[in-house]
């Protein structure tokens, strides 16, 4: 049995359009500039008729490679229970990425509830303030087969969980995978 799995992903080009970030010209918080990693646990299952709860853990540990004044790039490696551990993977955030791993504090207080941020026409992927409180800010992105929502602390507007459901037509399958925010570095 090989130590290592591979993946291959082709993707095909088809237009790009300009993100009106609210949060775009917001500079990163202070504790990013020090960041040396985020450590995200979790589960993954899959959920269709007749199947058992459950679900298999997960774990992913978010080095920083690099960075500049206003972004951060991470060296990720992924666990998942019984399976060998994977590497090699680049993950980039910053205020212009969606969506971020981060999103300055500043930037999250200009966000209301039900705020439409953005609306892809190519993907159907649309994100907004689902919801608000004291201390979270929950940002979601929907399209008619996926739903991700992203749940970011308000004081420090570092991503805290994160959870996404895929649908597979045809399978009557749902993929679920929940990840909250374990350690910070």
């Amino acid at each position: 049995m090989p130590d290592s799995v591979s993946y291959a992903t082709f993707l095909r080009f088809v237009d790009a359009h300009q993100l009106n970030l609210p949060w775009l010209n917001a500079p990163m918080p202070e504790w990013a500039r020090q960041l040396q990693a985020l450590t995200y646990q979790g589960r993954m299952s899959v959920q269709f008729p007749g199947a058992a709860p459950g679900g298999t853990a997960l774990s992913q540990q978010l080095e920083v490679a690099r960075r500049g004044t206003d972004w951060l790039l991470f060296q990720s490696r992924s666990q998942t229970q019984g399976l060998p551990s994977t590497s090699g993977s680049n993950s980039v955030t910053g205020p212009g990425c969606l969506p971020p791993m981060i999103i300055p504090p500043a930037g999250l207080n200009r966000l209301r509830p039900g705020h439409e941020i953005d609306r892809d026409p190519h993907t159907g992927f649309t994100v907004r303030v689902a919801a608000m409180d004291a201390q979270t800010v929950t940002l979601q992105s929907d399209n008619p087969r996926q739903s991700f929502v992203f749940v970011f602390d308000r004081s420090q507007g570092v991503l805290i969980r994160s959870n996404s459901r895929g649908t597979s037509p045809g399978l009557n399958t749902v993929v679920v995978h929940e990840m909250q925010l374990a350690g910070k570095r």
